[in-house]
């Protein structure tokens, strides 16, 4: 039997649409990305290579995945809390929005939407925090234009459904 995510896969090839799997040599993860984002890499300031995932262009839509290790003690919803309040509502203009549970992956956890500005213009952040086997906590952040992140929920949500942490 497949998974609604696999099924979603086969229409979405089905209708012409292509999946690109991600996958950067040395990674601790693989994700599959859906026609229209590319993968670029670059060497910030302090020298050390980034890998993010464009829709479009950076403004339009951007995907960036960090881990988060949390302590044994630390239980899963205290750390997505503790990410939101120590960085997340420091935003300009930041607005909480939604948070709900997230599953149908490989990885379950939460997702925590939410409004912010940059230079003036409305932005949207989508952020999926998925717990893996080893107790880290996956964060796939979602940022954009308004417009165009929010129209594109059902491939985010495929995008988090795809990912994948290595052992």
């Amino acid at each position: 039997m497949k998974t609604l995510a696999q099924l979603a896969l086969v229409v979405l090839v089905a209708l012409g649409g292509s999946v690109v799997r991600a996958q950067e040599p040395g990674s601790d993860f693989d994700v599959d990305l859906p026609s229209g984002w590319e993968m670029t890499t670059f060497v910030d300031g302090a020298k050390v290579k980034r890998t993010e995932y464009v829709f479009g262009d950076r403004s339009k839509a951007l995907l960036k995945v960090k881990r988060l290790r949390s302590e044994r003690s630390e239980g899963f919803e205290s750390l997505v809390t503790g990410d939101v309040e120590g960085g997340l509502k420091f935003q300009p203009g930041f607005v909480a929005g939604r948070n709900e549970r997230f599953g149908g992956g490989t990885l379950t956890g939460s997702l925590v939407e939410f409004d912010f500005t940059r230079g003036g213009r409305p932005m949207l952040g989508r952020n999926y925090y998925l717990q893996a086997a080893d107790g880290s906590v996956w964060v796939l952040q979602f940022t954009g234009d308004r417009t165009t992140l929010g129209g594109i929920r059902n491939l985010t949500d495929q995008i988090a459904r795809s990912f994948r942490a290595k052992p």
